[in-house]
Order: structure tokens, then sequence, then C-alpha cells
């Protein structure tokens, strides 16, 4: 594949997540890849959907084994580019064993292992360690711009299967936990859907994971 800008690859490292459970009204958000390393002797890794708990689980935050949860992928084409509209379906009903989440209740993170993607013909990208660099906060401050994509609303490009790249900027003191709870405050329109969007700084021109959206 032709070498292309962060900037355009962002838009595959997401997957707008469409969640079901028997007599309740369905929701959506977002969640985006990450390639974790099994640390074993081995070079072997997995590949995560990230999002927050309540993304995967609803408003009531428990497993519920009927909870029928899809997302959709362009199809990869035998140049190893997408092809926009030609979408392949991945819905399971259940978590199994597949499903973690965060340790502290009050930490709205969780993921589920959908390794088998990997299998398939899907085109798709993913975070690894390299953006998990400390950010500098010399250079990080109130006021820098942050990048992060997701499907507001729901609205996303249906026909190509493409979501919303959207900005805003960094609204508390980063280096210093917002109201003591690990959270930094950015200033943007975070819409229903854009929970679990993965949120970006630019610093020294490369691009650091600097947090996952979750709207208060």
């Amino acid at each position: 594949m032709t070498q292309i800008s962060f900037e355009h690859q962002i838009a595959y490292l997401t997957a707008r997540i469409d969640v079901e459970i028997p007599n309740k009204p369905p929701w959506n958000g977002t969640g985006f890849f990450y390639r974790a390393s099994l640390n074993d002797e081995t070079d072997r890794s997995i590949i995560l959907l990230i999002s927050n708990k309540h993304v995967f689980l609803g408003s009531e935050s428990r497993l519920d084994p009927m909870t029928k949860w899809t997302i959709s992928l362009n199809r990869k084409k035998t140049d190893n580019t997408p092809e926009f509209g030609n979408i392949i379906p991945f819905t399971q009903v259940g978590f199994g064993d597949q499903y973690f989440a965060h340790p502290d209740q009050d930490v709205d993170l969780a993921c589920i292992n959908v390794s088998r993607i990997a299998h398939t013909d899907a085109f798709f990208r993913f975070l690894d360690d390299e953006f998990l660099t400390p950010i500098n906060y010399e250079k990080v401050a109130p006021g820098s711009e942050v990048m992060f994509v997701g499907s507001p609303v729901g609205i996303s490009d249906a026909v190509n299967n493409l979501p919303l790249i959207r900005k805003g900027f960094i609204a508390s003191m980063p280096e210093v936990d917002f109201n003591g709870k690990g959270q930094i405050v950015i200033d943007a329109q975070i819409f229903h859907g854009s929970s679990g969007s993965p949120v970006f700084v630019d610093w020294d021109n490369e691009y650091s994971l600097l947090g996952v959206v979750l709207k208060q």
C-alpha cells in the first residue's frame, strides 16, 4: 500500500460498534484496534478492540449473554487497499471469555479480543506501543490541538464505511489529573456515538494517543 499520512490512516483504526440486547433500544459507540504483545518467548500478539465499558455493556454495566454486537469493516483488495463499500460485518452474540474490563470500576475502559479479524479479508489498521509514548508536557499544554475519530450520533459515511475525523483542544492542565481522576478535559463537540473514540495529540510532528473519549 502507498505510504499515506497518519491523518488518513486514522480512519482505518476504528470501527463503529452496534450493540443490541433483547427488549432494549439498540445503541452504538466507537472502538479502536490495538495490537498487544503477549510478552512471552514468542512474537505472538493479539488484536484488541478498545472502547468504553458502557459502549459494550449499556447503561446497566453488566454482562448480558444475549448481547449482540457488530462491527463492520471494508474488504481488503489484492493490492492491500480498502474496497470502500464492500463491507464485511462481524457479529457475535455474547462476549464469552474475550471481554476484559479495567479492574477499577471508576475507569470506563474495556476491550474485546478480536484477533479473528486478522485472519480475514478485512482491511484495518491498529495502534501499538509506538503510540503510547509518554507525553512531553513542555510541548503539550492547554490549548494544544487534538484529533479524534468516531461516529457521533451514529453519523458516518455509510456508503464507504468510513468514520468522521474531528478536532478539538486540550482544556485542562494535561499533566494534572482532572478532579483527581486521571482524566484530561478537551474542548470539543462530543455527541452520543463518540464514546470510545481515540484522541490523539500531535507533538514533535508525531501523533501519540492522549486518551479515549468519555462524555460525562
